[in-house]
């Protein structure tokens, strides 16, 4: 049997791959909003951390390209603060290592972790992990089932003048910023009105056809 090699697995996988790294910047981008050459970037620091192994910074543990898997890969700020978003300071780590660690500095996270680590306790950093995304999980369902939504009430949004306010040139952040809204909220209504919603290097990053 003919050996697989990095490049044979990586054209194998790298459907799931980039699936899950679009669903990564699209939750990435109602952060922030990401420029062509963010996503290239950050796609970059993504495929060089899977041809070396694909560790997650923080806690070392192999990273899963399936959604579901408490190791799926997702991004991280080193710095905790979103609102001084760079790009340098992105992180390719595990979804639990992301929700645990939440808004701690990389140096504090880090020693949390190494504690854990010398005190032989990373099994259980392991379970806290794992109960915090069931945690999550099982709110959300909670919620769904009796009803509730877990957002603010939905806001009316003339899409026609949005499209027309984009084609002046105005970025898409700054037309949701004009609304009141969100720029995730503006961006899933698109989407809802099949109005499609790519990465590209036009404006603020988003260019809208239909």
């Amino acid at each position: 049997m003919k050996t697989m090699t990095i490049k044979n697995k990586m054209d194998e996988d790298e459907k799931q791959l980039k699936k899950v790294f679009r669903d990564r910047c699209l939750t990435l981008a109602k952060r922030t909003p990401l420029q062509k050459e963010d996503i290239e970037s950050i796609w970059e620091k993504v495929t060089t951390s899977y041809v070396k192994g694909f560790f997650c910074e923080y806690c070392g543990e192999f990273l899963s390209i399936q959604t579901g898997n408490k190791n799926v890969f997702s991004f991280d700020h080193r710095n905790g603060d979103w609102s001084e978003f760079k790009i340098d300071e992105i992180s390719i780590v595990c979804l639990g290592c992301n929700l645990f660690k939440r808004n701690i500095c990389e140096k504090n996270f880090k020693a949390l972790i190494s504690l854990f680590t010398k005190t032989g306790s990373m099994g259980l950093y392991d379970e806290m992990k794992e109960e915090i995304i069931d945690g999550i999980e099982k709110g959300k369902q909670r919620a769904k089932a009796n009803g509730i939504a877990c957002h603010s009430p939905r806001k009316d949004i003339d899409l026609n003048m949005v499209k027309e306010q984009y084609g002046t040139g105005i970025p898409l952040n700054a037309i949701a910023k004009n609304l009141e809204v969100s720029y995730s909220t503006l961006r899933n209504r698109l989407h809802e009105a099949n109005i499609r919603v790519e990465f590209c290097m036009e404006k603020d990053g988003i260019i809208i056809s239909e």
